[in-house]
């Protein structure tokens, strides 16, 4: 059952990503939700900056997970915060990564931390070749998974900028 669930969760992230990469290049600048240059999500109680310029959008599913996207009109660069619930309160390793989803693939992991979660980051790629950062990590019951693609536009300073400044609101 947690598999199923787990599958889902990724199938979800890569549709996803592939609605913020679509959105970035379609959206038009005269629809943008807010601009920031720091983002505060009140349903999961945190917040991270990013650099100015940047549009934030949020919808919640009836799977209680929610997604947070990011895009520039400017450089058309994008990323994704996707949020469920999960089971268990851990620290999430590459080893746990490995055996709930066995065919994921993990390039490059590296012990992250953002606000006072650790988790980790590294490359993947998806059934579509496409490249992209993720950061995961568990907290307080919930799963964070931060992505975004990896290609000209998206600057490894904005994923950088949004793990370097989380925080909890608590």
């Amino acid at each position: 059952m947690k598999k199923i669930k787990n599958l889902k969760v990724v199938v979800g992230l890569l549709v996803a990503v592939a609605v913020v990469s679509g959105a970035v290049v379609f959206w038009p600048k005269s629809s943008q939700v807010f601009e920031i240059p720091t983002y505060t999500d009140t349903d999961y109680g945190f917040s991270f900056s990013a650099p100015q310029g940047y549009s934030a959008s949020s919808f919640s599913d009836v799977e209680d997970t929610k997604t947070i996207l990011l895009g520039s009109d400017t450089d058309r660069s994008s990323l994704q915060v996707f949020v469920s619930a999960f089971d268990e309160d851990i620290v999430l390793t590459v080893e746990r990564i490995n055996q709930e989803m066995p065919d994921l693939v993990v390039l490059d992991p590296q012990k992250v931390s953002a606000g006072e979660a650790e988790g980790v980051s590294f490359g993947s790629t998806n059934a579509l070749d496409t490249e992209s950062r993720e950061v995961w990590f568990v907290y307080k019951g919930n799963l964070y998974q931060i992505s975004a693609p990896i290609n000209k536009q998206t600057s490894p300073e904005l994923f950088d900028a949004i793990i370097k400044t989380w925080k909890w609101n608590e």
